[in-house]
């Protein structure tokens, strides 16, 4: 990445992420029509276009690691990172799109296993669901803040925060930070898809202050948001593949 961000990108990543949580609401708001009221049901229309969409983002970046094994590592100018963080990225996203379909058990219906339903909030096979990392406790109830902090889906923004906005952000005023990225091989992605992340996570927040919309309606606008989430993840993973294939053809 460069070492700043130039004033066109800038532009560019915050009017793409302003539209960008304009469709989340305008998406959103098609939960109160009689038509769509039922997209981002479990198992409906949001939920298999963000299991569709990490899986295709796993499948890219395990195409990246095993590419990136291929290919000699040269000791300066390399900023896609080594095979090990794509084969992780590709762990990563393909445990996040079986745990989306909760591995199959509603398409195969087989049963979950006791220790797992007797803990699990949905009595499903996932391990998000697990009482420890949900935000309910068995019984369906939101658990105090202090004891929902380590849910699934609060590290899972987390981590798109931290690796998408947070370190392009800061790579662009660090140089000490640029070297560390660079000697630990670490593939960053743009700051542009970062900025469509914090875009939507803030327009699903104001969604719901603002509409202060029923349970049922906030579960399934969550399920909306890991869609946009899943989406944006295989954006990611295919500028790096153009990366990639760039950087081969300049070589």
């Amino acid at each position: 990445m460069k070492s700043s961000l130039n004033t066109l990108q800038l532009k560019r990543s915050i009017i793409t992420a302003f539209l960008c949580s304009v469709l989340f609401v305008c998406v959103n708001l098609l939960l109160y029509t009689d038509a769509f009221k039922n997209i981002g049901q479990e198992d409906g229309v949001a939920e298999n276009i963000g299991a569709v969409s990490f899986f295709l983002t796993s499948i890219l970046f395990f195409k990246l690691f095993l590419a990136a094994r291929k290919t000699p590592t040269p000791k300066e100018g390399r900023d896609l990172g080594g095979w090990y963080w794509f084969l992780a990225l590709a762990l990563l996203f393909f445990f996040v799109a079986g745990e989306e379909i909760s591995w199959g058990q509603r398409i195969f219906g087989w049963a979950t296993p006791d220790w797992m339903r007797d803990s699990n909030v949905q009595e499903e096979t996932t391990i998000h669901n697990l009482e420890i990392f949900n935000a309910h406790t068995k019984e369906h109830e939101l658990k105090p803040f202090w004891q929902s902090l380590i849910t699934m889906n609060r590290m899972f923004s987390l981590f798109w925060l931290a690796w998408c906005f947070c370190m392009p952000l800061a790579m662009a005023f660090s140089a000490k930070l640029r070297q560390l990225v660079a000697f630990f091989g670490v593939p960053i992605p743009r700051f542009f898809y970062g900025c469509l992340f914090l875009a939507t996570y803030i327009a699903a927040k104001s969604f719901v202050i603002v509409l202060q919309p029923e349970e049922l309606i906030i579960e399934f606008l969550d399920e909306i948001k890991e869609s946009f989430y899943a989406v944006i993840f295989l954006a990611v993973a295919l500028n790096f593949v153009k990366r990639s294939k760039s950087q081969t053809e300049q070589a």
